[in-house]
């Protein structure tokens, strides 16, 4: 099934110093994709597998867009995030939201993660068919099955997620990368190879079958500044940091404090018996 739609698309006045900035404004980009959606649809962004460009994008465009349907199934590859940006791989394809079959032998699925300098991530987390439980009273942390951190393994609080995992957690390296274009830019990246089998899955009790679907985590331990604050996050403490604009001062001075980053993926169904892809918690 194709659903197919048209339309043309004008930039308002307001944002025509954009154009030679971007090749392809994300305004426009967006807006051709609009009448694919429908009333009551997703408001999230859709994600892109490719694209070839042929010539700028003008203030003034016309659109002709199709989205194919697999059966009655859409994919949804849908990251909800306050910066960060998790894109995960199985062999080069695009991983979030589909199913991958595995019989007898480990999925491996690439993870990248991206995101802002003013919204630091320093950990990755795997959760696979459970539900949250609490690890202490009054405590709803959500305990992954394996997790990779670029904080120090040793150094791990007892309560820590990644402290709590089935699997012991591995080390990831998180760098700080300029952006090309000018403008001093730049943004957080980490890419971590992730491998699991059917054995490595921790299935709620009851559960039948072998199967699982696997959810990607990214979250970090200081404030999204100055955009996301808590009503402690500027105190006498954290002031001068934030007054003098440093960016190591203010690394220091927000950590553990305010809104941290944190994004969170749709599943990737892994179908480890070979017999198609059936929820762990059906009957």
């Amino acid at each position: 099934m194709q659903i197919q739609g048209s339309g043309r698309i004008v930039l308002p006045d307001a944002f025509l110093d954009d154009l030679p900035v971007y090749d392809l404004h994300p305004a426009l980009l967006d807006a051709a994709t609009q009448g694919l959606r429908g009333v009551g649809a997703e408001v999230v962004p859709y994600p892109y597998d490719a694209v070839r460009v042929h010539a700028p994008l003008e203030r003034e465009i016309y659109a002709h867009t199709s989205k194919r349907r697999a059966g009655d199934e859409t994919v949804h590859d849908i990251v909800v995030t306050n910066g960060p940006m998790i894109d995960v791989k199985v062999n080069n394809m695009n991983a979030l939201g589909r199913a991958f079959t595995s019989v007898g032998a480990p999925i491996t699925l690439t993870v990248t993660i991206t995101s802002p300098d003013w919204a630091e991530f320093d950990t990755l987390e795997v959760f696979a068919n459970t539900t949250p439980d609490p690890i202490a009273q009054n405590d709803s942390t959500l305990v992954p099955l394996t997790c990779w951190t670029s904080r120090t393994l040793a150094n791990l609080d007892a309560k820590d997620p990644c402290k709590r995992a089935p699997m012991a957690p591995q080390a990831m390296t998180v760098q700080l990368a300029n952006l090309p274009g000018g403008g001093g830019f730049r943004r957080y990246e980490a890419t971590v190879t992730v491998t699991l089998d059917a054995q490595d899955i921790v299935t709620r009790a009851g559960a039948s079958g072998t199967d699982a679907w696997l959810v990607f985590r990214a979250r970090g331990d200081r404030a999204i500044f100055p955009l996301l604050l808590d009503g402690g996050t500027v105190d006498a403490t954290t002031r001068p940091a934030i007054m003098s604009g440093d960016f190591a001062m203010l690394r220091t001075a927000l950590t553990g404090k305010g809104v941290s980053a944190m994004a969170v993926t749709t599943p990737v169904f892994v179908d480890f018996d070979g017999g198609g892809y059936r929820a762990p918690f059906a009957p």
